[in-house]
Order: structure tokens, then sequence, then C-alpha cells
């Protein structure tokens, strides 16, 4: 008699809601009746939720919302499973019409499946997230420090040294000669001369 509790317990840590969307009362009696006698044979404990808390959506892929109520269901990142006569594309999650309890079960644990796995690959991410990463020390490195000297005698007598330099050959910069003016030629004969004579000589008043 203590066992069956434990076993309770366990199978309600996996536990997993599910809905139905667009079925007529008489399939959803069916559904419900179906999942009360599978109960024991599956690996999760499976409970009736309404549509917005649900992890596993039904839906009436036949009736006439049912392909608005598959894209509404998918669009909230739920789990669907498509009731219908035939089965449509792009669903990997598939129930056919009539309900049997064997397809119904596997159509389950086939769910259940993918919401373990999606579980589990978004946990080690979430802990990655939890502990920031931690760098490895680094040992500090010195940096060197120069002391600054300051400027030696030496040092400023060399600069002087070099600024008297360029005031002496900015000083001793030789000026530039003006040309040379042309020498005058010869005086021909003795009228030109005295001409030139009394043209150099100042003329005197009184």
């Amino acid at each position: 008699m203590s066992a069956l509790p434990v076993a309770m317990d366990a199978h309600a840590e996996h536990r997993l809601r599910i809905a139905l969307s667009e079925l007529e009362p008489g399939d959803a009696e069916l559904f419900q009746a179906a999942l009360q006698r599978l109960e024991e044979r599956l690996s999760h404990r499976w409970e009736w939720a309404d549509l917005a808390h649900a992890d596993v959506t039904i839906v009436d892929m036949d009736s006439l919302f049912g392909h608005m109520a598959w894209l509404k269901a998918h669009g909230a990142g739920k789990q669907v499973i498509t009731f219908a006569r035939t089965r449509p594309h792009g669903s990997d999650l598939v129930l056919d019409k009539p309900l049997e309890d064997d397809a119904f079960a596997a159509v389950l644990e086939q769910a259940a499946g993918h919401i373990d796995g999606s579980e589990n690959a978004r946990r080690p991410m979430q802990a990655a997230r939890s502990i920031p990463p931690v760098a490895p020390a680094q040992p500090a490195v010195a940096k060197a420090e120069f002391p600054a000297h300051p400027p030696s005698e030496s040092a400023g007598v060399m600069d002087l040294a070099a600024a008297g330099d360029i005031v002496t050959a900015q000083v001793a910069m030789p000026e530039v000669a003006e040309p040379a003016q042309p020498a005058e030629p010869e005086p021909r004969n003795v009228a030109e001369m005295l001409a030139r004579r009394r043209i150099d000589q100042p003329v005197r008043v009184g």
C-alpha cells in the first residue's frame, strides 16, 4: 500500500496539460474517456486545461476554423496534435480519425518527448546565463616607470651655443653688393673732353 503514493508522486513530476480546440462535443467526450483509460500506460500525467495554459493542443482540422486554430496554437509555441481524416502536410503530430487508444497513446508520448527535449535544451542555456563567466586571473605586469631626468647643464650650454651659432650666422651674412655702373667711354677729341669737364665741375655763383 505504501508503494502506490510514491509511484503517483513520481508520475506527478511529469505533469502535462492538454486542451481540445474546434472539436465536436461528442468527440470531446471520446477523448476524455480515452485519456482516462490510458492514464496508467503513459509516462506523463496528463490533465485537461484551457487553451491558454495547455502544453499540447488537439485541433480538429476538418472543422470550419480548424486551420486557423492550428496556426494560432503553433504561434503560441504549443505542441499541436492534428486530428483529421486525411493526413495534412506540415504537421508531425497527427492523429487519424476515428480515435483509437493505441494511436492516441503514441501521439501523446511523441508530444511529451518534444516537450522534454525542448526543456532540457533550455535548461543548460539558462544556467549559463545565470552564472557569469569568470576569466582566469592574469598576473599583473608592472608597468615600467622611467624617471624624468632634468636636462643637464651641458645640454643647456649646447642649446645656447647652437642658438648663438644661428644668431652669428644671421649677423655675419654678407651684404649683397650693388652692381657697378658701366664706365664711360673715352672722349674721342679735345672738344668732348672739355665738355665733360664743364659738366663735372660745379658752377660757382658770385
